[in-house]
């Protein structure tokens, strides 16, 4: 069964170990029951490395939902929508890597943003705000 308190506690273990932040007490009791230093951290970035690329050829971090999706695109999408759920949990340095690659955290205001610049450019076009 997946625990995903105890995923996020492993998660930010080996994030610590990685930059130096984990006691030697702490360590060598993970080390005892066999802890697997690189498996979240490295499967995280190369998640990133992944839509970084997916940016890179599309111009954005918006993988698309619908049947035209590849299975590796599917696996980015759905990897996406657990950054954007669990987007309090990250830590800085992940938001801050996300953030400079372009990813939307919330849909909503993206959203609202893209109406409110298409709304301002039918007024430019058309002297009003009356859409028909």
């Amino acid at each position: 069964k997946f625990d995903n308190a105890l995923y996020l506690w492993l998660t930010r273990m080996r994030e610590k170990y990685h930059k130096g932040e984990l006691s030697d007490y702490k360590i060598e009791k993970l080390d005892s029951l066999g802890m697997a230093w690189g498996t979240a951290y490295t499967r995280w970035w190369r998640k990133y490395d992944e839509l970084k690329a997916y940016s890179e050829k599309h111009g954005d971090c918006l993988v698309p939902m619908g049947p035209t999706n590849c299975r590796k695109e599917k696996n980015l999408l759905g990897w996406v929508a657990q950054l954007r759920h669990f987007r309090a949990k990250l830590p800085s340095d992940k938001v801050k890597a996300l953030e400079e690659i372009g990813f939307v955290f919330c849909m909503d205001t993206k959203r609202w943003n893209d109406m409110y610049a298409a709304l301002l450019s039918y007024k430019k076009f058309n002297g009003n705000c009356e859409v028909p």
